[in-house]
């Protein structure tokens, strides 16, 4: 997932799909915003009340952060520049400029329960089993005491290229996994991988006949 977690999420936490629509409310980040802060300077407030849902850094996949409004202060109309005090500090590191949209939640989709405890850190979750996922870009994890999370998610599964190289999404607290290579024709091919975190990057090779 992108970020990662941000709140200790037992077994009891639940994860679902949660798509998203962008709505015409546009601002932008008035100054840095580095992880670990709970507030930030936008350009303006149109739209934008305690509860409504933030995605910042739009445009960049790899800083794209969903965050919940707790308030609003700071300007006489709303399109003057504007405080936002957020529900929890955010993960990632933003810079002055970054696009902010205002997007609406949809229906949430089947509950997951996590098989195993999440704590804030992780890039990987693992769950009991995968309801209403396939083709989710977008989950919220919530346990019903924390504040709900959003997240970038990604499935372990991948394509690839003409050359035969793939990668595969972070993972972290994985001990083993097994992994399938199949082109649809050769008989599927199957590794049972130990991940080695002291490397940056795990390579995996498969020859299929």
């Amino acid at each position: 997932m992108r970020p990662e977690v941000y709140f200790d999420r037992g077994v009891a936490a639940q994860i679902r799909r949660r798509d998203f629509t962008v709505t015409t409310d546009v601002s932008e980040l008035l100054s840095d915003a580095p992880a670990g802060i709970a507030e930030v300077r936008l350009s303006n407030r149109a739209g934008i009340v305690a509860g409504e849902i933030l995605r910042i850094d739009a445009t960049d996949s790899y800083r794209t952060e969903f965050v919940t409004v707790a308030a609003v202060s700071g300007s006489s109309s709303a399109d003057q520049p504007a405080q936002i005090t957020l529900e929890f500090a955010g993960r990632l590191d933003h810079r002055a400029g970054a696009l902010v949209e205002r997007v609406t939640p949809q229906a949430p989709g089947a509950n997951n329960a996590l098989a195993s405890a999440a704590v804030p850190g992780d890039a990987t979750v693992l769950t009991a089993a995968l309801a209403g996922m396939a083709g989710a870009t977008t989950v919220e994890i919530d346990d019903g005491v924390a504040p709900p999370e959003y997240h970038l998610v990604a499935q372990f599964s991948t394509t690839t290229d003409a050359d035969g190289f793939y990668r595969l999404p972070p993972l972290n607290r994985v001990g083993q996994l097994e992994l399938t290579a199949d082109d649809g024709v050769s008989p599927a091919v199957r590794q049972t991988v130990i991940p080695n975190y002291e490397l940056i990057q795990n390579t995996v090779d498969f020859s299929l006949n």
